[in-house]
Order: structure tokens, then C-alpha cells, then sequence
């Protein structure tokens, strides 16, 4: 029976190890910040003359699904929405429309038009593993809407297979929060329906709710 080697740990890690380590952080986020954008919706309201005005509805974050301009988020953060706006890391926005979406799975896919975008690549969920590292890429408390720079924070995947349906929606015949993955990376409001990419730069997860200090909620 041939034996399985395995590489010895070092006794000790060196600062060239840490810094080796940081910069392969720092360039994940060069790598994936194009394919993460920010998602700003309005309520369209008209004055006593009848002049239609925008008023901001909610704010939220999404990534490229596809070159051509598809975008994914949650849904609820363009529920109830006018109008759509979608900004991208270099700062430039477009209105976007819904191109489908799915209350069961809190999804939706939005559209705007633009081409040669950064899509994001997938990773195999089914190998996703509590304690790896995770980093979760958005738009917290509106911090983005001016510039599209989304904000990255780093953690682990501290357990998997959550079940929050009954704590976050009053009717889960329609929507299902199951099987969900749990982080301890920051997620603030804003930050819904941002990707979670683990350290091979690859999505493994949609943010989309938060535990805070009140309670569970969507994190909008």
C-alpha cells in the first residue's frame, strides 16, 4: 500500500509569509472590484404640476453575471422600485432594468446597457468548508453610490446550512431562507445582494441578511 505524503507545517511563519499572504488579499480585490457594483432605486413621485421626481427608495449592492450587461442582487433590494440605477467600480452608471427575478430565492437579474464587462467567476459550493476564508465585496451604508469603489471585508465561514426562513418573512410559502451560509465577515446595511468570493476569487454566496444588536433583517 503506497502512503500519502504530507507537507510539514512550518514550526513558525515568518513576516515575509504574512506579507506574501497580504498581498495575494490585496490583489483579490483588484482582481474581482470591476464585477461588483452598486445598486440604487427610487420611487418616481409627481408635484402638484405634475412633475415626475425621483425619490431614493433603497440602496444595495450586486455583481456581473454576464458580459452584456446582467447583473444579479437580491430582490428585495429592487422591490417596489420605479426606476433602477446601477454604477460600476470606474464610477459609471446606468439605468437598469429587471430581466427576471425570483421571490422563493430572494434573486433577481437585472439588465443595463453595456457590453465587455467583468463578469465574476463560480466557485463549487459543495466544496465551500466551515473556517475557510471568505470576503465579502459591497456597497455599506450607501458608501459607494458616488463612486461605485465597493467596500471589502474579510472573514470565515463560520457554519453552514442556516435556516432563517421564519425569522426573517412572515409567509414562507413564497420566500425560503434555508441551507443558507453564515460568515463573520461584516455585512452592514447596503450590502445585500454583494458577492461573497472565496480566497480563489470565485462567488460562493449572495449576501443577504444580517444579524444585528435589534434582530435579523435583509441588509438593504
Amino acid at each position: 500500500v503506497m502512503g500519502v505524503a504530507r507537507a510539514e507545517l512550518p514550526a513558525r511563519y515568518e513576516l515575509a509569509d504574512l506579507k506574501a499572504l497580504q498581498n495575494a488579499f490585496v490583489q483579490l480585490a483588484v482582481d474581482v472590484q470591476p464585477s461588483v457594483v452598486v445598486i440604487r432605486t427610487y420611487k418616481v413621485v409627481g408635484d402638484a404640476e405634475d412633475v415626475r421626481v425621483r425619490m431614493p427608495l433603497s440602496q444595495g449592492s450586486g455583481f456581473i453575471l454576464d458580459g452584456d450587461g446582467f447583473i444579479v442582487t437580491n430582490r428585495h433590494v429592487i422591490q417596489d422600485a420605479d426606476m433602477l440605477s446601477v454604477r460600476l467600480a470606474d464610477g459609471t452608471a446606468y439605468d437598469a432594468v429587471v430581466a427576471q427575478e425570483d421571490p422563493r430565492s430572494d434573486l433577481a437579474v437585472l439588465k443595463i446597457d453595456a457590453t465587455q464587462l467583468r463578469a465574476v467567476r463560480f466557485g463549487d459550493v459543495s466544496k465551500t468548508k466551515v473556517n475557510q476564508w471568505v470576503f465579502a465585496f459591497g456597497n455599506p451604508f450607501g458608501l459607494a453610490n458616488e463612486s461605485g469603489q465597493p467596500s471589502v471585508t474579510l472573514g470565515v465561514i463560520s457554519a453552514l446550512g442556516r435556516q432563517m426562513t421564519q425569522r426573517l418573512v412572515g409567509d414562507s410559502d413564497v420566500e425560503y431562507y434555508g441551507n443558507l451560509m453564515e460568515t463573520t465577515a461584516s455585512i452592514s446595511p447596503g450590502n445585500s445582494g454583494g458577492p461573497l468570493f472565496n480566497v480563489d476569487g470565485e462567488v460562493v454566496g449572495v449576501v443577504t441578511a444580517i444579524e444585528t444588536g435589534a434582530g435579523k433583517d435583509h441588509g438593504f
